[in-house]
């Protein structure tokens, strides 16, 4: 299982880089670079193109923050992971599987939780979650 906050620095990592074509790749207008690889962007991208990239990497990271906020949310007290789970922010009790339903949303709940942990906004103790700024 990746960690959420590996895929956030990696999408926090993409950044364009507008390069003029040479050698192998003449009609290539830039490149999209990660710490880890340089991801080449076909010459036909123009600049509202990067534009609707950009926005689009922005949309993406902002559905972490927005995913952490539904499960503070849950959160009018101490609750178990079992409570949490059964609340169902992500799926809402839609699936028709439930047991596949609560892998999934087990695992998206963890997830979450481990991020507001490690960001200091949850507290665990004994298997029980509460919020660390008393709301």
């Amino acid at each position: 299982m990746v960690p959420i906050d590996n895929i956030i620095a990696l999408a926090k990592d993409l950044f364009w880089v507008k390069a003029p074509g040479k050698g192998k790749y003449p009609y290539c207008n830039g490149f999209l670079i990660t710490g880890s690889q340089n991801l080449l962007i076909d010459a036909g991208i123009g600049e509202e193109m990067i534009k609707d990239a950009n926005q689009a990497f922005d949309d993406y990271l902002a559905i972490f923050e927005q995913r952490k906020q539904q499960i503070l949310d849950l959160f009018d007290g101490p609750k178990s992971f079992a409570d949490l789970v059964a609340a169902s922010p992500f799926y809402r009790n839609k699936m028709p599987d439930k047991n596949l339903q609560f892998v999934f949303e087990g695992r998206m709940i963890q997830k979450n939780l481990d991020l507001l942990s490690a960001e200091g906004r949850i507290k665990s103790e004994g298997g029980v979650y509460d919020r660390t700024d008393g709301i």
